[in-house]
């Protein structure tokens, strides 16, 4: 039986990862709420996963009406949760097993990440803690590929995408339409996070991009100097470059 069978009605599972901080920088669950998504309650648990970065003075700040439960599927990065949040409880854990009883959850959120594990376990597992009615909610930043120079470099990094789960293809979006038990009822997207720095920082974030890490140093090199040119040929202010972002939001609820 599940340590956690205490979970009520109001509660709210928050899956993540750490990009998750850029949108937690200037919003909070209050969004949600503002977004009619969420509803207040008086006491929400929340599930972080997937390496997420948890800075504590959110969580303090949020700690008087939230009560959370954080899972991670590595011990490494699990042992760096306890050591941020000592006062959170945490364990081993992933979508696709969820230590919660069957209808004990309200809502759940996954922020930047249900492209990762969208699939038919994890969606059987989400389903059977939700509430009849409950929400799944999803949300992605994401940066805006209408503007030229941001399009040149997303072409560049599609490229070494191939193969990888992604946001931006909606393949996530396809496995849910087809699972029977969600239903999608809502859409927005939002003005995204403040994402700026000068060119070393522009360059270093994308330098830390999975796919661009994971690359030989020659190779890599090779993509940073042609990114490197779509921005020097954008003329932007080297010393204050901004990145234009948007976030995205899909709601569906139990069926």
């Amino acid at each position: 039986m599940s340590k956690y069978r205490g979970a009520n009605f109001n509660t709210t599972l928050v899956f993540s990862t750490r990009k998750w901080k850029r949108f937690t920088k200037r919003r909070n669950p209050d969004s949600l709420r503002e977004m009619n998504m969420i509803r207040p309650g008086p006491r929400i648990p929340t599930l972080l996963s997937k390496r997420f970065y948890l800075r504590s003075r959110k969580l303090r700040n949020t700690a008087k009406n939230c009560r959370y439960l954080a899972t991670e599927p590595s011990e490494g990065f699990l042992a760096k949760l306890k050591e941020n949040c000592p006062n959170i409880e945490s364990q081993i854990g992933s979508a696709e097993q969820i230590s919660l009883p069957d209808n004990s959850v309200k809502n759940v959120v996954c922020a930047q990440c249900f492209h990762w594990f969208a699939t038919d376990v994890s969606l059987k597992e989400i389903h059977r803690v939700l509430i009849p009615g409950g929400k799944l909610i999803m949300i992605w930043n994401h940066k805006d590929w209408s503007v030229p120079w941001v399009e040149k470099i997303e072409d560049i990094l599609n490229e070494y995408y191939k193969g990888v789960p992604r946001a931006l293809n909606y393949d996530w979006k396809t496995v849910v339409e087809n699972f029977k038990g969600f239903a999608f009822n809502d859409h927005k997207i939002l003005p995204g996070v403040h994402f700026q720095g000068p060119s070393d920082a522009i360059i270093a974030h994308y330098s830390s991009l999975s796919v661009i890490a994971s690359l030989d140093p020659t190779s890599k090199a090779a993509v940073l100097d042609k990114i490197r040119s779509i921005i020097q040929e954008a003329d932007l202010a080297f010393d204050n470059i901004n990145i234009p972002m948007k976030s995205e939001m899909y709601c569906c609820h139990k069926e």
